[in-house]
């Protein structure tokens, strides 16, 4: 199955997904370790760098090496939608508070070569873009949405040094921290 790059929690703590360099991503019963008999989920044809759940737990995000982001049922692994605007590897994917729009931010892993270094923000259930954000200079390698129902705001990191955190509607940037060398 390749390297496990990435596991995370369902929201009611029943199960796990893991990611792996074969590109796929597998659900897993948490109490016993079997997985589900509808996974591994396979749509994607690199490596999946990135899971995030829908707080409903009915839907997972995969972004992969692929620059692609797919929504797909947790269940079944029928996919829902495919978001392809990247034009780099998705590091980062995370679903707003509502379920209603997913941030994804991408790079390129090779340091060395450039990379779009965007997050975009879109609507879950028609993959159309609310905002793009290009605030970083290097690669976006994780998005995280604000879990306070009343905020808007997405907290992006790179590897320029900066953690930014930006309003997910307008794309203002509300503050920029600097990690120390």
């Amino acid at each position: 199955a390749g390297n496990v790059l990435s596991v995370t929690w369902s929201p009611d703590g029943t199960y796990l997904a893991s990611c792996d360099e074969a590109g796929k991503v597998r659900v897993w019963v948490a109490k016993d370790g079997s997985d589900l008999p509808a996974t591994p989920y396979t749509g994607h044809s690199q490596p999946v760098r990135s899971l995030a759940w829908s707080y409903d737990g009915s839907f997972i995000a995969s972004g992969s090496e692929d620059n692609q982001v797919q929504l797909w049922n947790a269940q079944t692994s029928q996919r829902r939608l495919t978001f392809t605007l990247h034009k780099s590897p998705v590091f980062g994917v995370a679903w707003s508070h509502d379920d209603r729009y997913i941030a994804s931010g991408s790079g390129n892993k090779n340091p060395l070569k450039a990379g779009d270094n965007t997050v975009y923000v879109w609507d879950a259930a028609s993959g159309q873009v609310i905002t793009t954000y290009k605030g970083h200079s290097r690669t976006v390698r994780s998005v995280a949405w604000s879990p306070k129902a009343e905020s808007n705001l997405v907290a992006s990191a790179s590897e320029d040094g900066t953690i930014q955190v930006w309003n997910a509607f307008t794309g203002k940037l509300s503050i920029s921290y600097k990690v120390p060398i």
